[in-house]
């Protein structure tokens, strides 16, 4: 089950308060047993080095991973377009080449990485793909 309440995505919407996150529990519960919308977040503070605990919206953590990605995205080049449903992709961070297949029934073999094996998560060679066919990207 895909899930972005991880502890990286924790990090990023506490950047400059936590210096590392413990835990991420998003099973909340009131005291009627009712799971509420929130994450509850432990961590190592980096101003004062103690541990602390907070809530964040889920919401929050969905919006911080759609951004990551799209972010990263910008950094992703088509460089070959196979066939309507296959694609090869350049990372220029990492210098890694990817087969796309945007639109594979199975989720998790939509892209090489492992963002989308492990997580099933619409990852960044994926958000530039559809971006490079809205004709927002040009490819090179």
């Amino acid at each position: 089950m895909t899930t972005p309440y991880t502890s990286s995505a924790a990090l990023r919407i506490l950047i400059g308060v936590a210096r590392k996150i413990l835990s991420v529990n998003a099973e909340v519960r009131r005291r009627d047993g009712r799971i509420i919308n929130i994450v509850q977040v432990t961590y190592i503070s980096s101003i004062n080095g103690g541990k602390c605990s907070t809530f964040l919206s889920k919401k929050a953590f969905v919006v911080v991973n759609v951004d990551f990605r799209t972010k990263g995205a910008e950094q992703i080049e088509v460089i070959e377009v196979v066939d309507d449903d296959t694609f090869t992709v350049l990372s220029h961070k990492s210098g890694n080449h990817y087969v796309v297949r945007p639109y594979h029934w199975d989720k998790r073999k939509r892209c090489e990485c492992g963002d989308c094996y492990w997580r099933g998560a619409n990852c960044k060679h994926q958000i530039a793909v559809a971006q490079f066919l809205t004709g927002q990207l040009i490819a090179a």
